[in-house]
């Protein structure tokens, strides 16, 4: 027969097993140094934050003195106080009857009741992250298309800038104006066929970008000749249109000298 492992070991089982169902992490030297008592403990921002000892026997019976929960509660310092208590069921330390926490009744009390919360609220919660992937779901092809529209104004700016001024005006850094609406156009010249991505960027007053979808842009002339974009039927007042990285129109509702196209 193997031998019968020692009493140690029977300790070190119910510290890792403390340690795993708290979340928390294994004393050192199983507590016994001044500067981490106690078995082990969380970490002190957790929303509950426990310091444990535990108490394990092959017997049938575990001795619980106020003493022990005085030491236990001094050595959590600011953290809640744990006894956790274990009955093995052999020698070979190889079964576990009973598994059991002890805690003051206050902490029960608060964890009781911030289950009770979690609980009541986790339909709606649940609710909130199904809209939440719909929503994503919905608007993955958006990102897609505008990844790849943005990925080819890169590369189109890129050779532009490799080019001759003639080439054509190359992207700016910024825009002219805020709010302004962006739309980037990206086909293959050499396959007229193939259809054209669109990708929009709105600028907010505060310079925040709202990426969009873009379905149809198209752009007109007044009858005073200047540049009228629309923008999914709509007409933009301040905004400006690329294709394949280079500016091809630009409306300016106040600035009728600054406009392109």
């Amino acid at each position: 027969m193997p031998p019968t492992p020692p009493t140690a070991r029977m300790g070190e089982l119910h510290e890792i097993h403390l340690a795993e169902i708290n979340g928390g992490r294994k004393s050192t030297s199983s507590g016994n140094q001044w500067d981490d008592p106690n078995d082990g403990r969380n970490h002190h921002d957790d929303p509950f934050a426990f310091s444990w000892d535990g108490k394990s026997t092959k017997g049938k019976s575990i001795s619980v003195t106020l003493e022990m929960l005085a030491k236990i509660r001094e050595q959590a310092g600011p953290e809640r106080p744990e006894l956790g208590l274990r009955w093995y069921g052999d020698e070979m330390l190889s079964t576990v009857l009973e598994d059991w926490i002890a805690v003051p009744d206050v902490d029960f009390e608060e964890m009781k009741i911030a289950a009770t919360a979690y609980e009541a609220a986790r339909p709606r919660i649940d609710a909130a992250l199904a809209d939440l992937d719909e929503l994503r779901a919905a608007n993955a092809h958006l990102e897609i298309r505008l990844a790849d529209a943005l990925e080819t104004v890169r590369a189109m700016r890129e050779e532009a800038a490799k080019g001759t001024p003639d080439q054509g005006r190359v992207i700016p850094g910024h825009v002219p104006h805020l709010p302004w609406v962006t739309v980037h156009m990206a086909v293959d010249d050499d396959d007229p066929v193939r259809k054209a991505v669109l990708a929009g960027v709105r600028y907010q007053d505060d310079g925040a970008q709202l990426p969009f979808e873009v379905d149809a842009v198209r752009v007109e002339r007044t009858a005073g000749n200047r540049p009228r974009l629309f923008v999914n039927e709509r007409l933009v007042r301040n905004g400006d249109l690329y294709r394949q990285g280079v500016l091809v129109a630009r409306v300016w509702a106040d600035k009728p000298g600054q406009e392109v196209g």
